[in-house]
């Protein structure tokens, strides 16, 4: 079902859920490609979006975003013309940024997950090209540790985290895009190679209902946006099909809240904003 649109339309922007509102930050225009520091918080229960604080500065396709004790990690992505090693942290009772110790490099188009309290953050692209690398920041040392990187490539992949494992879907590799699904245990500090998805796709948006992973929109290997939105049950390793997006696009957002997927931004209209009942 569509719901209110975002006030500010844009393209691969980060978002993140603190208790029940959705987040949505960063991002680049798509009438103008000026890219955005716009902030916004999306209240299910009213429907309505709210602006909050905006970014220290402007950031498009970061690494993901996690959060962790109430607070919104958003690590990397790009600024201007370059690759940026930030780590911001967003605290919603504040309405403030505070920036935390550099990545150990600069990087964009990766993925975030929070495990156990400590935030891990794959990069998936550079000044060089792409990038496997994992690192695990520790928010009560603001330190970073460099851990076990991905067996792939996922530059713009979806991902999300079930039972303490990072699980990372599709996304950009240098041979093209790709259906892989990897999970990651942080315990074992190991990669393992899943079942793929049905799509290739990168620029989609994912999250976690009820122990499944949630797949939406993106771009397939023609360059075509996919509307078709996937699940995975880590508990039988499988992929199912659901219904589709009511307008496929891609370089989406998205979060659950309230048992609900939301789906927002993205190229086609970036203004647009649709949940997903399980």
């Amino acid at each position: 079902m569509t719901k209110r649109p975002l006030t500010t339309a844009r393209v691969g922007p980060m978002a993140a859920v603190i208790g029940s509102k959705l987040y949505v930050v960063g991002g680049i225009s798509p009438s103008n490609l000026a890219q955005l520091a716009t902030n916004e918080a999306y209240t299910p229960s009213t429907d309505k979006w709210t602006s909050r604080a905006p970014l220290p500065q402007a950031i498009v396709d970061a690494d993901g975003a996690a959060v962790i004790n109430g607070v919104l990690y958003l690590p990397g992505g790009r600024h201007g013309g370059s690759y940026v090693n930030t780590l911001y942290a967003y605290n919603a009772s504040t309405n403030s940024w505070t920036a935390k110790a550099a990545l150990p490099v600069a990087g964009a188009n990766g993925v975030s997950g929070a495990i156990g309290g400590k935030l891990y953050v794959l990069t998936a692209a550079g000044a060089g090209g792409y990038v496997k690398r994992l690192d695990r920041y520790d928010p009560g040392t603001d330190t970073w540790t460099s851990v076990a990187p991905p067996l792939g490539y996922h530059a713009s992949a979806a991902a999300g985290v079930i039972n303490g494992k990072l699980y990372v879907a599709g996304g950009g590799t240098p041979s093209g895009i790709t259906n892989a699904l990897e999970v990651y245990d942080a315990s074992a500090n190991t990669w393992r190679a899943l079942a793929p998805m049905s799509t290739p796709r990168s620029g989609a948006a994912a999250a976690v209902v009820n122990g499944r992973l949630y797949v939406a929109g993106g771009q397939d290997p023609s360059l075509n946006k996919v509307p078709a939105i996937e699940v995975y049950n880590p508990a039988i390793n499988t992929w199912s099909k659901l219904a589709s997006m009511q307008t496929a696009r891609s370089f989406v957002a998205g979060g659950a809240t309230n048992g609900a997927f939301y789906v927002v931004a993205g190229l086609s209209n970036g203004t647009l904003n649709q949940a997903y009942l399980p």
